[in-house]
């Protein structure tokens, strides 16, 4: 891009300035008429006895040299018909004249100009003041001042400062344009640049004005050239402006990422998704890792990067009434921490949930072993069961005790102290060779806790469908147990249903929990159904001489399921045929339900027109109302519907309707005078209008036709006027043309 530095626009409105003053000089010049005053020279009025000094000391030459345009009248010298036009020059002796000027153009304007010569003028005043008995002196003061212009006019013609006039000015000005304009043709035709040209004209136009003018008020030639020439050399130096041309630059590129990572951790605010163009807009080296999971993280994958992540304990995930306690015993390069119980002897309870974790500098899977492998990938267990790449690692899990172990023959050579070794690999395959080694004992004291049902396969207090007479459960329990269920609320032994528990210490699942299975029975529609079940511990003693130590529930766990009636969809619009004046025509599909669970709260699905086959979700569902809006051509349409509730009631049914476009107004189709109404009928339901001056009226600005069942409508008639009707359908289709009517009724048609 190339960009211009001008200057300033000082010149271009001098140079109009200069245009203006070289018309006028021009016209001056030229003769030609400008409405400041006429380009004609003065005219002397010759006389000889009366003795008028005229301003301007001009004597007699006129007296000498045009002697025979004068004649005398009563002793006194009169113009003849005309006055000839002359220069008058300087005095020379003699009778003394009178100079006088032309009528000028604002006395033109005025409408003083008779269109008689200053002569004529003079001669006619002159003749009627002698008529009305003036005497000859007054007769000709009373001529002169009757053929000599005031104003303007006059003030022009006869300024003079020594040699200079206002005539002498505009001529010069003239000269001055002149040379403006010439040199502004010539000089470009030489190679001169555009704002050499422009200055130098103007400075060589104005130096000359200058001169001249300076001559004219006594200024010798010589001084008149000096001036002349520095007043147009200033102009120039102040004019010229030589332009000057910069090249600037300028390349489009594609938009890119800032270089690195440093902000790769914005897109990992929790308000809102971080998606792939979202995370590599805030720098070239982010990177989303567990795509497709609900842990999608953005990090700054470093491709240089060779270290692994440093490894830390979490705090704030450990599990309530534990602490970190930085463990020395680790050998080296390992490090670790030893979890220690807030209580007696600081070990963890047999069978109890303990919850741990750690921290990275980086995105990084973990894993965690028992075992002191080699390396990373011959760990056997990712941390917290999560093979993803994230900062945070949390793992729960529930310890054996000693005695339930060494039932099934495993003998603990650790005196029931734990280590677990974990170590973590970054996205650059850099792993962890030191261990982070966490350290804890189990409790050896006696079990003298009772199971503890953790959770159900169901969850407690959901519904069941209608007519369901049983269902299978699975119950989680914390330790091996043995566990039986009751409609009542009563004793582990008096509890007549037995359920099939892994009573094995190694039988035990990822969340570190022990399944017992069983199938409810006598399940009731329409009603809460309520179940109690108890276990007892330690089944490994069942037979032995400590039977007698194991534990049982004191209380019951309480688990419902909530028997429902059948769901029933009440209606499915639309149906029917849909008319609209648009083409597609919006329609809703809407659905109640009632019933089955919670008074038909559930999801509904439909098919049909645009689903390929296939049940779409409602757009609003999860309630007993539902609706789904699609956009239709014309047609013929089977729509199908299900819904299903939380206890797994089902219902379906099926809709058929037509779309139709309708854009036509409506027409009126009958018109008729009844008793003292008009009446109209329409082909369509509508509302109807009418004006008695006209159909250029809006159509809410009608007057509005009464009407019973929206195609019949009346007015009151009125024999003198004519009703200009217009009428406008449900879908808002009315007359085109907002000057035209529906019909105009006038009374002798009716």
């Amino acid at each position: 891009m190339i960009r211009k530095n001008n200057g300033n626009g000082k010149l271009a409105i001098s140079q109009i300035a200069i245009l203006l003053v070289s018309i006028v000089a021009i016209s001056y010049i030229l003769g030609g008429s400008v409405p400041v005053v006429s380009a004609a020279g003065e005219q002397c009025i010759r006389w000889t006895e009366i003795k008028i000094t005229d301003q301007e000391g001009i004597n007699g030459w006129c007296e000498e040299n045009d002697y025979e345009h004068c004649s005398r009248v009563a002793g006194i010298w009169k113009l003849k018909s005309y006055v000839q036009t002359v220069d008058c020059p300087a005095p020379t002796g003699g009778v003394p004249s009178v100079a006088i000027n032309p009528v000028s153009a604002v006395e033109a304007v005025a409408g003083r100009n008779t269109g008689k010569t200053p002569g004529e003028i003079f001669n006619e005043a002159f003749d009627k003041a002698i008529d009305d008995k003036k005497s000859p002196e007054e007769a000709a003061e009373i001529a002169l001042k009757a053929s000599t212009p005031s104003g303007l006019g006059a003030f022009l013609g006869k300024a003079r400062i020594g040699e200079l006039s206002i005539g002498g000015i505009l001529k010069t000005a003239g000269v001055a344009a002149a040379i403006y304009g010439g040199l502004r043709i010539i000089l470009p035709l030489l190679g001169a640049s555009p704002e050499f040209t422009s200055a130098f004209s103007f400075a060589a136009a104005s130096g000359y004005f200058a001169g001249s003018i300076a001559t004219k008020i006594g200024a010798s030639l010589l001084q008149g050239g000096l001036i002349g020439l520095g007043i147009g050399a200033l102009i120039f130096l102040v004019t010229f402006k030589k332009t000057r041309y910069e090249v600037a630059s300028f390349s489009c590129y594609p938009w890119d990422a800032p270089v690195g990572g440093q902000n790769c951790g914005e897109c990992n605010d929790e308000n809102f998704a971080c998606t792939e163009y979202r995370c590599r807009s805030l720098g070239q080296a982010c990177e989303l890792i567990n795509k497709g999971t609900n842990e999608e993280l953005c990090f700054w994958n470093s491709h240089g990067d060779v270290k692994p992540p440093v490894i830390e304990a979490w705090e704030e995930t450990l599990t309530p009434g534990y602490k970190y306690i930085p463990d020395n015993a680790i050998s080296p390069p390992d490090r670790g921490v030893e979890i220690v119980g807030e209580f007696d002897n600081g070990c963890v309870a047999p069978f109890t949930a303990l919850r741990f974790g750690i921290n990275v500098d980086e995105p990084a899977k973990c894993k965690l072993d028992s075992l002191n492998k080699d390396n990373f990938d011959e760990m056997s267990f990712f941390f917290g069961r999560s093979s993803t790449n994230k900062f945070n690692h949390s793992q729960t899990m529930s310890l054996p005790s000693r005695d339930a172990l060494e039932s099934e023959n495993i003998t603990l050579q650790n005196g029931g102290q734990f280590q677990l070794y974990a170590r973590c690999q970054d996205a650059n395959g850099n792993s962890n060779v030191p261990n982070f080694v966490f350290s804890f004992c189990v409790d050896e004291g006696q079990d003298t806790t009772p199971p503890l049902i953790k959770s159900t396969s169901i969850i407690n207090g959901n519904p069941i469908a209608f007519n369901q007479n049983d269902v299978n459960l699975d119950v989680f329990v914390n330790e091996p147990a043995e566990c039986k269920w009751s409609r009542t609320n009563q004793g582990y032994d008096n509890m007549e249903n037995q359920m099939n528990c892994n009573t094995n210490v190694l039988e035990v699942n990822g969340q570190g929990l022990y399944e017992c299975s069983t199938t409810l029975t006598g399940l009731n529609d329409g009603v809460d159904n309520d179940f109690y079940f108890r276990c007892k511990d330690q089944p490994h003693l069942e037979g032995t001489a400590d039977a007698s130590q194991r534990n049982k529930n004191a209380e019951s766990y309480k688990f419902t399921l909530v028997g429902t009636r059948s769901l029933v969809i009440d209606s499915f619009k639309p149906n029917g045929t849909i008319k609209d004046s648009t083409d597609p025509i919006k329609v809703t599909l809407e659905v109640k339900t009632s019933a089955g669970y919670s008074n038909g709260e559930s999801i509904c699905e439909y098919e049909g027109f645009g689903t390929g086959g296939n049940f779409n979700q409602f757009q609003i569902t999860s309630a007993h109302e539902h609706s789904q809006r699609l956009d239709l051509p014309e047609g013929d349409y089977t729509y199908n519907v299900r819904c299903v509730d939380l206890g797994g009631n089902t219902d379906t049914a099926e809709t058929e309707f037509t779309i139709e476009t309708d854009t036509a107004p409506p027409s009126i189709i009958r018109v008729f005078h009844e008793e003292t109404l008009l009446k109209i009928r329409t082909n369509e339901e509508a509302s109807c209008v009418y004006s008695n001056f006209g159909c250029s009226y809006p159509f809410e600005e009608g007057t509005a036709m009464s009407t019973l069942d929206d195609k019949e409508h009346s007015t009151a008639w009125n024999p003198d006027k004519s009703f200009h009707i217009k009428c406008e359908d449900e879908f808002g289709n009315r007359p085109v043309d907002p000057s035209s009517c529906s019909l105009i009724v006038r009374p002798f048609e009716v």
